[in-house]
């Protein structure tokens, strides 16, 4: 069983239909399941599920991967706002934490009277848990907790390693562990699977599988490391290179359906899955261009634009040489519809676009030098590139939920991710 962590702790911007597209390329290379936490647009932990459930719907339009939501994380929440998960249909599985840890200098606090909340929420709403533990003391909890809950069967154990404050990451730790957990329950009632925080290579995840792991998490919410030099663009990447050592072992990833099965998850409804999202190549519709050079005046042209440029990206040239403004038009204040008038923009794309989750990309120039580098270092990049000339195509209005997904023309409409007018 693989399952992917696809956002990192620290993500400073949850676009839900780019992590949608991030999970797709996960499912294709062998993922099962993904994991969530329930977050605001600026990363932050949220009893709001709004965000979250415009991300399970575009995952949903592409295809049937288990959504397995956190009820943890390290926050103020109190354990009714952390417990919002289990209430929503769309959420299959949900994480269980049964006792405090320290994490790093932070302390994840799981008092045993939220846990006994929790567990009972799990249970009225007839959600699957994955009960992490952290350290033996916690098998020990879990056990106690089902004697009185009476949890579900297969028990879906993850085992956690590497974090700064609990078990390391180490081939006597998880030998440690499993016993622990066999003293506690039967090897006919519990799945485990293994979890590191922080890794820098795979060398724990194969010791993982050959003393007999069940499942498996990887993804940029526990380290984008494929080994210590080379780090992973994608998590899609991670899934792969997991993938890979689960064959190299005799063993296949098992389908969404067969973990399912597997942990007596109810079956999808597949009239709630569509045809996959599938990129195409750049889309130009620019209709200006260079007529004339006069030879006289391009030494003072090169000196122009050398003055008026503030900042290099790697080949996307900015200059500042009028106030650029966003088409006022319905939709405008979405997420992801940007103009460049300042550094504080500059910083923000250069962050935004390097990210493989940004795939469909609208250029709204008049012809400009900055336009034109832009729109080909993104098409270098490998995104879908539009590029609009507002003399000759008027935008009308943007289309989507909280980020912009689709920009209406009086000549033609174009999915979108990011639209920029330079």
């Amino acid at each position: 069983m693989l399952c992917v962590a696809p956002v990192a702790a620290g993500d400073p911007l949850i676009n839900p239909r780019a992590i949608a597209r991030d999970v797709f390329d996960c499912y294709k290379a062998g993922a099962a399941m993904v994991h969530l936490h329930v977050r605001d647009l600026n990363g932050r932990l949220t009893p709001s599920l709004a965000l979250l459930e415009e991300t399970a719907l575009y995952i949903r339009e592409l295809c049937d991967i288990i959504i397995e939501v956190s009820t943890g994380g390290v926050s103020d929440l109190t354990i009714e706002e952390r417990v919002q998960p289990c209430y929503a249909s769309w959420v299959e599985a949900v994480s269980l934490n049964v006792g405090s840890v320290n994490l790093g200098e932070a302390v994840y606090q799981n008092p045993i009277k939220d846990v006994r909340y929790c567990v009972k929420q799990i249970a009225e709403y007839e959600k699957i848990p994955e009960t992490e533990l952290f350290e033996l003391g916690m098998a020990n909890t879990l056990r106690e907790l089902d004697e009185v809950y009476h949890l579900p069967r297969p028990l879906l154990l993850a085992l956690v390693f590497g974090h700064p404050g609990e078990m390391p990451a180490t081939h006597a730790a998880l030998m440690h562990m499993i016993g622990g957990v066999e003293d506690n329950f039967g090897r006919e009632d519990f799945r485990w699977g293994y979890t590191q925080a922080h890794r820098t290579d795979f060398s724990m995840v194969r010791t993982a599988l050959k003393e007999g792991a069940d499942a498996l998490r990887i993804g940029f919410e526990d380290s984008d490391h494929i080994t210590p030099d080379k780090r992973a663009d994608t998590n899609a990447q991670l899934i792969e290179e997991s993938a890979g050592i689960i064959r190299e072992m005799g063993f296949e990833t098992m389908s969404p359906d067969e973990m399912r099965r597997a942990l007596n998850i109810p079956p999808l409804n597949r009239d709630d899955c569509f045809r996959p999202y599938e990129p195409s190549g750049i889309n130009g519709c620019m209709q200006n261009r260079v007529s004339d050079v006069r030879k006289a005046e391009k030494q003072k042209v090169e000196a122009e634009v050398v003055r008026r440029t503030k900042e290099r990206y790697g080949g996307m040239t900015f200059n500042g040489e009028e106030y650029v403004r966003i088409p006022k038009v319905p939709g405008s204040e979405k997420m992801g519809v940007h103009s460049i008038n300042s550094l504080e923009d500059k910083i923000f794309l250069k962050e935004f676009t390097k990210t493989p989750y940004v795939k469909d990309i609208v250029v709204c120039t008049k012809g400009s030098f900055e336009g034109r580098e832009f729109a080909k270092s993104m098409e270098e990049a490998g995104r879908k590139v539009t590029i609009l000339d507002p003399a000759y195509e008027k935008v009308v209005r943007y289309e989507g939920r909280t980020f912009v997904e689709k920009v209406i023309t009086d000549r033609g409409e174009y999915d979108c991710d990011l639209f920029v007018s330079c």
